[in-house]
């Protein structure tokens, strides 16, 4: 016993060890603890998906589900996670310190010249988000011991295990506009912000009024495992596995699209649980403490991104020209900054420390989490064609020192967009770190035959950067067992 207990403190400090290489593999080229600089002017945004809470998924499950004497466990989670009060994540997407955006033909405080989004020249209006999401989850997992399929002693402490989360999600930005003065003829295509932003010309990025509700599963998940110890009082299991992704990357046809996994990306992970006993083994209550740890490495793939022009927020809605064009026809910059590109999105940590007390059936626990993900790096698919300009005032001509609030002088020679003029981090995820309170209840039955449980669990998790993530809230039920 005092061997298993010195193995296992050592298998905590190595896995504390791989918890901060981890994090520190969450490089990107912006720093992973930025402090509270503010993020904005963003056209992706990469959210947790509901599933990735360890927490929720190994309430009791790290009792029944690793009981070597059973070959086969079960488990069934239901889960649901909200944004509450992220008021400042509303500037990811907006301008550098802006609540809200002007529409004005006014220099003066506007923040958009409204002719670049095809409105009259002496149109006014505000335009305003406030994203939210809300998500749901019913997992079913299931567990089952190599010990009985080859007589290899290897085998009887290893395991296969199989998940499938169906997930829900609702996303809504609440885009709305204000203060509206001489708007277009309502029989026009676009005639006030609304109509601006769902322009039909937009092939993509468009912004919705509505909310969008997704239903799909978010992946299948399948893992190899061994488990090194396992009683009613310690626990060490290490597991090994990939993500398959069941629905597709999003598509960009919308600003902020609901996206039910990890975005598309085929994913590798690694995890391991640990359980080291704080109390003696004859006390009757048992106190433990426990770390779970989760290590996801997504695989790049391929996406349709919108980007910025550096140093020129929302020049994506500016107007374009054709170098050489022998009619006089703008194009939106949507059209043009939306570009195929190969995403690389680095990895995703999810960890949970805490205390579980087990009193006769009854068992509890608190405890503090971490989820992050790293910064995304994207790369043109096809080479950058340097055949298009900020539109000048007439045919055939450029302003390439325009920006969205304002119209510069023609160029005296028409200069087209190079691609090192394009902003690629705006049309990226960024780092992220999100920090994770929880606490659960449940009981538990422990047989000879077989073993049962059922809990409840609640945690609240705030962004360590409130313009980078939601502020959120979610419950869970779980129940299972092991035969």
């Amino acid at each position: 016993m005092k061997k298993n207990i010195n193995f296992l403190y050592t298998s905590l400090i190595i896995s504390i060890s791989l918890l901060v290489n981890s994090i520190a593999l969450l490089k990107a080229d912006t720093p992973l603890y930025s402090g509270l600089t503010q993020i904005s002017g963003q056209t992706f945004l990469f959210t947790r998906p509901v599933f990735q809470n360890i927490a929720a998924r190994t309430t009791l499950w790290h009792d029944a589900g690793f009981d070597e004497s059973k070959n086969t466990g079960f488990r069934a989670t239901a889960s649901f996670a909200t944004s509450s009060s992220s008021l400042l994540l509303k500037r990811y997407f907006l301008m550098q310190d802006h609540d809200a955006i002007i529409v004005s033909n006014s220099s003066a405080n506007r923040d958009i010249r409204p002719e670049w989004l095809g409105l009259p020249t002496n149109f006014g209006g505000t335009l305003s988000v406030q994203p939210e999401q809300s998500q749901g989850c019913f997992e079913l997992h299931a567990r089952q011991s190599l010990k009985d399929l080859l007589d290899i002693s290897f085998l009887k402490s290893m395991y296969v295990a199989a998940s499938l989360p169906l997930v829900i999600v609702k996303n809504n930005l609440n885009f709305t506009q204000t203060n509206i003065t001489n708007a277009a003829a309502s029989t026009n295509p676009v005639y006030d912000i609304i109509t601006a932003f769902a322009n039909p010309a937009f092939n993509y990025h468009k912004i919705r009024t509505a909310s969008e509700t997704l239903v799909r599963p978010g992946e299948l998940r399948l893992e190899l495992g061994k488990t090194f110890i396992s009683n009613e009082r310690a626990l060490l299991v290490s597991y090994s596995g990939f993500s398959l992704p069941l629905y597709r990357a999003q598509k960009n046809t919308h600003l902020f699209e609901a996206q039910p996994g990890n975005n598309g990306h085929l994913a590798f992970l690694w995890g391991a649980h640990l359980q080291v006993p704080i109390t003696g083994k004859e006390n009757p209550t048992s106190c433990t403490f426990f770390l779970d740890l989760e290590n996801t490495w997504l695989i790049r793939n391929h996406q349709y991104r919108t980007f910025d022009l550096k140093n020129k927020e929302w020049s994506r809605y500016l107007l374009f020209r054709q170098l050489n064009q022998v009619t006089d026809q703008t194009v939106s910059g949507i059209n043009i900054l939306t570009q195929k590109v190969r995403v690389s999105p680095y990895n995703i940590v999810d960890f949970s420390m805490g205390l579980r007390l087990d009193v006769k059936k009854v068992m509890a626990e608190v405890g503090f989490g971490i989820w992050a993900h790293g910064g995304e790096r994207v790369k043109l698919i096809s080479p950058w064609k340097e055949i298009y300009g900020i539109a000048g005032t007439a045919i055939n001509t450029s302003a390439s020192l325009s920006t969205i609030r304002d119209q510069a002088a023609n160029d005296a020679t028409f200069t087209p967009v190079y691609q090192s003029d394009i902003n690629f981090k705006s049309g990226s995820a960024v780092p992220t770190v999100n920090y994770r309170v929880h606490t659960s209840i449940g009981t538990h039955i422990r047989g000879k035959e077989a073993d049962g449980f059922l809990g409840i669990g609640a945690f609240f998790e705030v962004p360590h950067n409130p313009t980078k993530s939601f502020e959120q809230w979610g419950l869970w039920l779980t129940l299972g067992g092991a035969f």
